[in-house]
């Protein structure tokens, strides 16, 4: 008889595994998909060479947070700065 792994990998773990199996509960849905009650943003900071540009942020609401970012690049004939996403893609 082969000994227990406690983890399955293969089919062949399947076979020998004598313990049972806990079933996990699905991954939550993307958070902007979600309703975020009082979302708010507080920038962190900035990374930037001559062409790009990313400023993160703390994203808080009711009930959890998270960093997320704004991208820019570099417009050649202005030198401005052109936002890659808006507010609502930061999430």
């Amino acid at each position: 008889m082969q000994p227990t792994t406690g983890t399955i990998i293969t089919r062949a773990d399947a076979v020998k595994f004598e313990g049972n199996i806990r079933q996990q509960a699905p991954p939550l849905p993307p958070l902007r998909s979600r309703t975020l009650a009082n979302l708010s943003y507080t920038e962190k900071g900035s990374i930037e060479n001559a062409n790009y540009k990313a400023t993160f942020y703390e994203a808080a609401w009711d009930g959890g947070r998270s960093i997320v970012r704004d991208l820019f690049y570099k417009d050649t004939d202005t030198w401005n700065w052109v936002a890659i996403n808006n507010v609502a893609e930061r999430l």
